[in-house]
């Protein structure tokens, strides 16, 4: 896919008043068999007046922090409505608490869609999956926060789509990158530790594509791990993957896991070469509990700019970013990643809806606009990146290869395009 001209999104800078509302238990409910017929013609959820959508992130449990991936999604939505709202409407945004629980992700969904009789939902994780049948049923837009591929299916269920790009993508081209350069990783022996879910399954995937036919022998088996999200003691899968002879060790579950084992390494003087997922980046999530002495020298692929990198102090994007953060992002943490993420992904869906304009707005009208984004900006992604929505339904592309100095990362070779490159249409 080629490049367009770029177009910029619409900035949102104003104080606002929307209420992020978390109800911090939901439970499945009875409704409507799908959607109801709105008097006036509007499609569920969408007044003359108002936008509904709904949300589900994790506000407690292992994966808690990403509940200020809801507060970002609700400040931006803020900041939107402080200027006028999506085409003279204004947003209103619920989220609910699942703590990473399928059943609870479940329960939330259907309150959402058959009793608040929403226009769109955001959610986060792989345990998207679970109601990835149901949202499609009910012709619902679903936007999730997560990278495994199973969200790129879009033939199979057009109303979902990731704001996050395909873990696949990133591994094939950190692969690509590791073998094209063995004055960095010579005679490179793979070993993977995963989450225990479909994540893993798209990081193997992408690794083995990255491989071709040395998949076998330079990633084999044995050396593909899974652990679970509450594991924060990773000390038996290093050894044996250190006894097997790995020296470069991919690790993509981001969890206090990651930053134990990040200090583990460092500790026994294992002289591997550690590659982080692009949801593990974050130097004051992920490196900072690992201690940044011993994370010097790990490598990264980010698509995203992480807040915490002085790197970014002067960026525009960011400062843009924290305005609206820090005016009324009602305690999130401007500096985590997770934050960011929120942000850009609300910046998408209200680029989405602002393309629709003065027509009726509908599921249908919304998949359009989401497949028709092409070549826009966005706040949070790293320099050179825009927005293009792919035949997966993907919006983000481009990834930058990534190596920790000690106190900040550093770009490492040239912009990856998974377009251009061919890793995907």
């Amino acid at each position: 896919m080629s490049r367009s001209t770029r177009r910029t999104i619409p900035r949102t800078r104003g104080v606002a008043a929307i209420t992020l509302v978390v109800a911090m238990s939901a439970t499945a409910c009875g409704g409507s068999d799908r959607r109801e017929a709105e008097s006036g013609g509007g499609a569920q959820g969408v007044t003359d007046e108002a936008i509904k959508i709904g949300g589900s992130f994790p506000f407690s449990g292992p994966y808690a922090v990403f509940s200020n991936a809801s507060q970002a999604i609700a400040a931006c939505f803020a900041a939107a409505n402080e200027d006028g709202g999506v085409n003279g409407r204004q947003i209103e945004y619920t989220a609910a608490d699942d703590a990473y629980d399928p059943a609870r992700l479940t329960a939330n969904a259907r309150e959402a869609v058959e009793q608040e009789q929403v226009a769109a939902f955001i959610s986060f994780g792989g345990t998207n999956v679970a109601i990835q049948p149901y949202m499609n049923e009910s012709q619902v837009p679903h936007i999730v926060l997560a990278g495994n591929a199973e969200f790129s299916r879009v033939d199979e269920f057009p109303f979902t789509h990731a704001w996050w790009p395909d873990l696949s993508w990133e591994a094939e081209a950190v692969t690509s990158y590791v073998m094209d350069h063995p004055e960095e990783f010579p005679a490179p022996e793979i070993g993977l530790i995963s989450l225990n879910n479909t994540l893993a399954d798209s990081h193997i995937a992408g690794i083995e594509a990255g491989l071709g036919g040395d998949a076998a022998t330079v990633f084999p088996e044995e050396n593909r791990l899974r652990v679970e999200p509450t594991l924060a003691d990773w000390t038996s899968q290093l050894n044996q993957l250190q006894a097997a002879g790995v020296n470069v060790l991919y690790m993509n579950p981001g969890t206090a896991g990651q930053a134990n084992a990040i200090k583990y390494i460092d500790e026994i003087g294992w002289p591997v070469k550690v590659i982080v997922y692009s949801g593990g980046t974050s130097i004051k999530t992920n490196l900072e509990p690992a201690g940044l002495d011993a994370a010097e020298g790990i490598y990264g692929a980010a698509w995203l700019k992480d807040p915490s990198d002085s790197r970014w102090a002067d960026d525009e994007g960011i400062q843009r970013y924290r305005e609206v953060i820090e005016q009324y992002g009602e305690g999130a943490d401007p500096d985590l990643t997770f934050t960011a993420n929120g942000y850009g992904a609300c910046q998408a869906v209200l680029s989405a809806l602002e393309s629709i304009g003065d027509e009726e707005i509908t599921s249908e009208a919304f998949n359009e606009a989401w497949m028709a984004i092409d070549g826009e900006e966005s706040d949070v992604l790293v320099p050179g990146a825009d927005l293009i929505a792919g035949e997966s339904g993907r919006l983000v592309h481009d990834y930058q290869m990534l190596r920790f100095d000690g106190t900040s990362w550093e770009d490492v070779g040239e912009l990856i395009d998974v377009y251009e490159s061919g890793i995907t249409e």
